[in-house]
C-alpha cells in the first residue's frame, strides 16, 4: 500500500497540470455532493441509530416532552385577569405566527371534545370494568336500602347541579356503580393538581394559567425549535407590555433542547478556534516560513470538504451537532 501511494505520488508530481485539474475537479465534485446534504441540529443524532432506539425515541416523544407551557403568573387569585392575558396570547401568535409553526394554537380547552370521550366512555362503560369493579358492585347492591338512598341522594343533587358534565353521568350511572373508571381515569392524568376555569388551565392556586402545545418539530430538532422559541419569545414578550402585572414565562422539552444545543454550538467554536490557534503556533515553531503553514491548512480544509462529500455519497442528512461535538473533542 505504500508503494502504491508513493508511485501515484511520483507519477503526479510529474504531471503538476494534471495534478491541478484532478484536485479541482475532486474538490468541485466534493463541494457539489456537500451543498446538496440536509444539515440538521437534531441533538439526539448522536446516539447509535437503530430500529430499538427509534422505538425509544418514539415513546419519549409520545410521553410529552415535545411539549411547550407558558405561564401567566400573578400575585393575587384573579383569574379573569389571568384568562384576558391567556387570550391575548393567543390573538398575538395568529398575528406573530406568519409561518405557520403552530396553526391550531388553543389557550383554551375544546368542551366538546372533552363530552364527547366522556360521552364514548359513558356508552362503553362495560369495556372499562375489571374483576374487581364487579366484586364491588356485587356488594354495593347487597346492602338493604342503597338504591333508595342513592337515587334520593340523586334528587338532592339536581336541585344544586353544578354542570352539565354531572347531570350526563348521573342520568348514565345513577347508583354510582361506574365510578371506579373515573377514578381511574383521573389517575392518569399527569395535571391532577390543575383545575379548569371557563375552559382555562389553571394550577390549583388559582394564580398560574397555563398555555399547552405541542411543537411540530419533535423535542430534539433545535434548528426549527429555535424559530418556535424566537416565536414564544416575541409573543410572551408583547403580551406582557400589554399585562404588564403579570409574569409570563414558558418552559418544555424543545426549549431545553435549543439551549443545549446553543451551547454545544458554542463550545465547539470555541474548541475549533483553540485548537487551530494552537496547531498554528505549532506549525509556525517548527516551519518558521508563511506558505508551509498555509499549504498545511489549506490542506486540512481540503480533507474536511472530501470528508463531507464522501458523507454526502451514502447519507441524505447530517447534523451540525454531531459535527460540533467531534470537532470539539478533536479540539
Amino acid at each position: 500500500m505504500k508503494k502504491l501511494v508513493l508511485h501515484i505520488y511520483d507519477w503526479l508530481s510529474a504531471r503538476k497540470g494534471l495534478a491541478i485539474f484532478l484536485m479541482a475537479v475532486l474538490l468541485g465534485l466534493c463541494t457539489q455532493s456537500a451543498l446538496r446534504m440536509h444539515y440538521e441540529e437534531d441533538i439526539s443524532a448522536f446516539l447509535p441509530q437503530s430500529e430499538e432506539s427509534k422505538r425509544y425515541s418514539d415513546v419519549y416523544n409520545r410521553l410529552g416532552q415535545d411539549r411547550m407551557a407558558v405561564f401567566f403568573e400573578s400575585d393575587e387569585e384573579d383569574p379573569d385577569r389571568v384568562m384576558d392575558a391567556m387570550t391575548a396570547f393567543g390573538e398575538v401568535w395568529a398575528d406573530a405566527d406568519t409561518a405557520g409553526l403552530v396553526p391550531d394554537l388553543q389557550v383554551s380547552a375544546d368542551a366538546g371534545a372533552v363530552e364527547e370521550v366522556f360521552g364514548f366512555i359513558r356508552t362503553n362503560w362495560p369495556y372499562f370494568l375489571t374483576e374487581a369493579d364487579y366484586a364491588r358492585m356485587d356488594s354495593l347492591l347487597a346492602v338493604p336500602g342503597y338504591v333508595e338512598e342513592k337515587m334520593a341522594e340523586n334528587q338532592r343533587s339536581f336541585y344544586s347541579m353544578g354542570s352539565s358534565f354531572t347531570s350526563q353521568y348521573l342520568r348514565s350511572d345513577p347508583l354510582g356503580l361506574f365510578s371506579p373508571v373515573l377514578q381511574r381515569l383521573e389517575a392518569l392524568n399527569p395535571a391532577t393538581k390543575s383545575r379548569m376555569e371557563d375552559g382555562f388551565l389553571f394550577t390549583s392556586d388559582g394564580r398560574t394559567g397555563v398555555v399547552l402545545f405541542n411543537s411540530p418539530f419533535g423535542s430534539t430538532e433545535s434548528g426549527r425549535n429555535a424559530e418556535l422559541k424566537a416565536l414564544t419569545d416575541t409573543v410572551k414578550a408583547r403580551t406582557a407590555a400589554q399585562f404588564p402585572d403579570l409574569r409570563i414565562t414558558s418552559t418544555g422539552g424543545p426549549e431545553v433542547a435549543v439551549e443545549n444545543a446553543s451551547r454545544i454550538k458554542k463550545d465547539s467554536f470555541l474548541a475549533l478556534a483553540l485548537a487551530a490557534i494552537l496547531i498554528c503556533i505549532v506549525l509556525w515553531l517548527s516551519y518558521k516560513r508563511f506558505t508551509d503553514v498555509a499549504w498545511i491548512l489549506l490542506s486540512i480544509l481540503a480533507g474536511a470538504l472530501f470528508a463531507l462529500g464522501i458523507i454526502a455519497c451514502f447519507k441524505s442528512s447530517v447534523s451540525l451537532i454531531v459535527l460540533g461535538i467531534g470537532s470539539m473533542i478533536i479540539g
